[in-house]
């Protein structure tokens, strides 16, 4: 059992404004303070005038490893503020790691809640909330996106994600691709000077993007879910008649069969089940 706490501190992701208070007298009263980039911590610690007395690094290469230092540190008694470069720790970011271990020990870990673009990309996209799914930034191969992405070809759940300017051309043709052409919401340096939001289909936003001499920023995207009628089926079809056949060889069980169908093409269980039973004894 360890003495000593963990903080998951969340920091501003771009206008220090945005820290909370809580936060900021947690970095100032900790022992140690362990960072994704030390020399950005250092500039957020100089502006509101703190002075750690330990900082070290904690990134993606060496997550692993930190974060059994940082629970030997925890075992001295040591309190210990975790922050990434910008947002929460573990959304995209390092902080899973060092959480686990501290719990699996005994420790305590401390949430100090702050802003995260995933929740303000949402809230300013327009686009709907009640049903979102995070999926970070998008594989680099073309076929790996396409696994991640299949799944929400009828899918009402919207989307948020993570992209690079680099690849953000890239993510959005393989979108349209995959999913057709929705009305997205591209987020732009949030909560800084250079704030914007492209909306539009990812036709629109592809024209605007392409159109500039330069494609900068860090981006939040979002991209709405499916119609409610995308990918349904008549339940008389003989295509779905084939494909439950086709299942029901395969050796699928009725209930498995039904939850497949229905969740692929927006159908009723229950109409999908009866459909199934009628099927097998033929």
């Amino acid at each position: 059992m360890t003495s000593g706490k963990l903080y998951l501190v969340g920091v501003s992701i771009g206008n220090y404004g945005d820290m909370t208070y809580r936060a900021v007298e947690t970095l100032k009263s900790v022992d140690v303070i362990a960072a994704e980039d030390t020399r950005k911590a250092r500039h957020l610690l100089t502006h509101f005038q703190i002075k750690p007395e330990k900082l070290i690094a904690h990134h993606a290469h060496n997550e692993a490893d930190s974060a059994k230092g940082l629970l030997a540190f925890l075992n001295e008694g040591k309190s210990i503020a975790l922050i990434t470069d910008a947002g929460m720790p573990t959304i995209s970011d390092p902080g899973y790691q060092a959480a686990k271990h501290v719990r699996a020990g005994g420790g305590t870990v401390e949430v100090i809640p702050g802003v995260s673009a995933v929740p303000t990309a949402l809230a300013a996209s327009g686009l709907p909330a009640e049903d979102f799914r995070f999926i970070g930034f998008l594989p680099r191969k073309s076929g790996d996106i396409k696994k991640v992405l299949q799944p929400f070809e009828t899918s009402q759940t919207t989307l948020v994600l993570f992209e690079s300017p680099r690849r953000i051309v890239k993510a959005l043709e393989a979108i349209a691709q995959q999913l057709g052409d929705r009305q997205i919401c591209l987020c732009r340096e949030l909560t800084k000077q250079h704030e914007e939001f492209i909306g539009g289909t990812i036709t629109d936003v592809l024209a605007n993007l392409n159109s500039r001499d330069a494609i900068l920023g860090e981006m939040t995207l979002v991209v709405e879910g499916a119609a409610k009628d995308a990918g349904q089926k008549d339940l008389e079809g003989d295509d779905l008649e084939s494909e439950i056949s086709a299942m029901l060889e395969q050796g699928m069980k009725t209930k498995e069969i039904r939850d497949v169908l229905a969740d692929k093409y927006g159908l009723n269980k229950g109409d999908v089940y009866q459909k199934t039973l009628e099927i097998q004894k033929k």
